[in-house]
């Protein structure tokens, strides 16, 4: 084999491991864009979110970037645990103003029903 021939061919394998990288970065991006759009429907910044984690913005912006990242699998489950968990605080806020709201219809002369009864 020629010095030519052996160049093509480990430039080819180099190639080929770049393609395999880039589709494996854009598979991780395609995993974490539901995570995304849902952080950004909650109205939180990279920047708090990350705070909220524990970690750092800079391994929240890798992670979401599809960029190679430590504990991988462990930060997506912290990601989306931290998601339900914002959404269950929101759910509770809209159901404290729903009962708020509830409170204020009731007429003065009325039995407050939300209001407990002594035992004595």
């Amino acid at each position: 084999m020629d010095l030519v021939t052996l160049y093509l061919a480990n430039e080819a394998k180099k190639q080929e491991q770049r393609d395999a990288a880039e589709f494996q970065r854009l598979r991780w991006i395609a995993e974490v864009a539901d995570f995304v759009r849902r952080r950004e429907e909650l109205n939180f910044s990279r920047t708090r979110f990350a705070w909220e984690m524990g970690i750092s913005y800079k391994r929240l912006f890798r992670l979401e970037s599809g960029l190679k990242v430590r504990e991988r699998y462990l930060l997506l489950k912290m990601y989306e645990t931290c998601l339900r968990l914002f959404d269950l605080i929101k759910a509770n806020e809209e159901l404290i103003e729903e009962n708020r709201n509830l409170r204020n219809r009731i007429r003065p002369g009325l039995e407050n029903p939300l209001r407990r009864r002594s035992v004595i």
